[in-house]
């Protein structure tokens, strides 16, 4: 069954799409002559995609999410203190949280989190690739300073 809250999310699609169409409308109708009065209906239009696009950036719920973490990964990897951070994230393979310390962070390429091998090195098939999404929590010294 999907959820009410799905429903109202995708709605909002719907909505910007039927925006867009009234936009394109309003541009072709003051082109060809075909509608009565084109530029209200341009600014329906453009009002409709603006409501849509605020109102689905404040409803999404992954909105930032991606941002923050990624936000968060680089002041903790540039950290002077970086021993004292702790990075936990989903390992699929293992099917269970791995927790890592903030001293392994080797960088951050694009959307993954790169990890150094148990010997302190990075090179080649000896680096580990974490994937944003699956990063759950930052911790420091213990506590909770970011979560996901």
């Amino acid at each position: 069954m999907v959820s009410p809250q799905k429903i109202r999310y995708y709605s909002w699609y719907v909505f910007g799409i039927l925006g867009a169409a009234i936009f394109w409308g309003g541009l072709w109708g003051s082109i060809n002559g075909a509608i009565s009065n084109p530029p209200l209906t341009f600014l329906i239009g453009m009002v409709i995609l603006a409501f849509a696009a605020i109102v689905k950036m404040k409803m999404d719920p992954l909105a930032g999410v991606e941002k923050g973490v990624h936000d968060v990964l680089h002041m903790v990897h540039k950290h002077p203190e970086k021993h004292k951070f702790h990075v936990k994230y989903y390992d699929k393979a293992k099917g269970n949280h791995i927790l890592i310390n903030g001293k392994d962070i080797h960088e951050i390429e694009n959307s993954f989190l790169v990890l150094k091998n148990k010997n302190g090195k990075s090179t080649g098939a000896q680096e580990s690739f974490v994937p944003f999404h699956r990063i759950k929590e930052v911790l420091h010294e213990g506590k909770s300073y970011w979560k996901g």
